[in-house]
């Protein structure tokens, strides 16, 4: 898939109706913000170890930063 097709994917991913949302409480953010920090490198980790985690904690970020979206969306914060 090229480039300009993910693109427009993420796009479409990232503007979906925020009213299909429950409302989303700040404090849960903040409370996930700080189960899930910016993972930093563990050199005891083999390449394929610490690769592994960071994909996963890239996952968790970026979820992290939709609920901000929809949550700024719903209190009317663009």
């Amino acid at each position: 898939m090229n480039r300009s097709k993910r693109s427009n994917k993420r796009l479409i991913r990232l503007t979906m109706k925020h009213e299909a949302f429950p409302k989303i409480d700040p404090q849960l953010i903040k409370i996930l913000e700080q189960m899930y920090p910016t993972l930093e490198y563990d050199p005891e980790l083999t390449p394929q170890e610490f690769l592994r985690k960071a994909a996963f904690r890239a996952g968790q970020i970026e979820l992290i930063q939709k609920l901000k979206i929809v949550c700024n969306k719903q209190k009317g914060v663009n």
